[in-house]
């Protein structure tokens, strides 16, 4: 029993990856040399695989149900390679890092600390049994001990694309600060304006019809945008555009054209430091997010890998509401600060909403001709 329990110890680090030393050196020959061991090393992952796993069978009552069979059949010597595994430490282990890799448990469910006593699986009788004529499972790890005694490598990568998740090991990546940014709104226009070039900052959902451009004989120009004028003299450094009340003028067009561009919502926002983004790293088919309060900040939480560079939280303030956006790429996702159980992230059209119209891309409106003031 008690070389079970080092087993187990060993079993436990080698897939929280903190292996160390000698111990990696222990485990790298059991692993090499004791097929007994390896298979046990096998029943354990697939153990950990399915508390991460988001199936549609609750894991937990799949444990009771082995445990009741082995209850069942205890009076019985049990056979096999080994006589019983106790997976209770690899559990708990697994639940520790488990609230913050969202597939230990499915959407809505609470995590299993209430097993009141240890599960026990006879590895010949579940359906965790091993298939001997298949060694694909173990054949993509690599245990390396370093001469620095660094921590093994363990990321478990298995081999089969039926497998929805991967175990992550070694903590929840972070979200660079730069791509977590606010804005109020709504978002003053602003402008700056350049050769033949006006760059508008503030509403990326504005159309060519609302605009015109027009200049007086002093060649200062002018822009009128939802039946309201505004000065925009020309200058590389941005600025707010200046309403002109009491603008009334007769037009003629001229043979000038004008480039206008819109930028999106990058531009209008900035780093927001109070709220702290995390992701597992997991391959999913359907990444979740929670959040939660950290240390006096609001933590969100990803089950997914998702691209740094392609991925920025938003924080929207409008009448002392805030509202949350999550873009990944192209996707576009509006998230509930009250959530606090792994959710699914459902996608919304960027042109649901005034909000939403805030992350359309960088976009260049067809040329606008000038209008000439008589």
């Amino acid at each position: 029993m008690e070389e079970d329990l080092k087993h187990i110890d060993l079993i436990d680090k080698y897939l929280s990856g903190s292996l160390k030393g000698s111990e990696a050196i222990t485990f790298q020959d059991l692993f090499k040399n004791d097929s007994d061991f390896k298979q046990e090393v096998e029943i354990y992952k697939r153990i950990y695989d399915k508390i991460e796993s988001r199936g549609e069978t609750n894991f937990k009552k799949r444990l009771d149900i082995y445990h009741k069979e082995y209850l069942a059949e205890k009076s019985g010597k049990p056979k096999g390679i080994y006589k019983k595994i106790i997976i209770f430490s690899s559990i708990a282990a697994a639940l520790i890092f488990g609230i913050f890799i969202f597939n230990s448990y499915e959407v809505g469910q609470k995590p299993i600390f209430n097993q009141p006593d240890p599960v026990i699986v006879d590895s010949e009788k579940d359906s965790l049994k091993i298939n001997k004529d298949n060694d694909e499972f173990l054949e993509h790890e690599k245990v390396i001990v370093q001469e620095d005694n660094s921590t093994v490598d363990s990321t478990y990568i298995p081999n089969n694309s039926g497998h929805e998740t991967q175990l992550s090991i070694g903590g929840l990546k972070k979200l660079p600060t730069i791509n977590i940014r606010s804005a109020n709104y709504p978002i003053t226009i602003q402008y700056s304006f350049d050769q033949n070039e006006i760059i508008l900052f503030g509403d990326p959902s504005i159309s060519g019809l609302q605009l015109q451009i027009l200049k007086n004989k002093s060649d200062n120009y002018f822009l009128k945008y939802q039946e309201q004028y505004y000065t925009i003299p020309k200058s590389k450094v941005r600025k707010a555009l200046k309403i002109v009340s009491d603008f009334e003028v007769k037009t003629a067009v001229t043979k000038e054209q004008i480039t206008v561009k819109l930028k999106g919502i990058d531009a209008i926002t900035s780093v927001l430091k109070d709220i702290e983004v995390s992701y597992t790293g997991n391959k999913v088919a359907r990444p979740t997010y929670m959040f939660e309060e950290k240390e006096n900040r609001l933590h969100l939480i990803i089950n997914g890998d998702i691209s740094i560079d392609k991925t920025k939280l938003y924080k929207i303030i409008q009448n002392d509401e805030s509202s949350y956006f999550l873009k990944m790429d192209k996707a576009l996702y509006h998230l509930n600060s009250k959530v606090t159980e792994p959710t699914p992230l459902k996608e919304i059209n960027i042109l649901a909403n005034d909000l939403t119209q805030l992350f359309r891309e960088d976009t260049e409106l067809p040329k606008e001709m000038v209008y000439l003031i008589e």
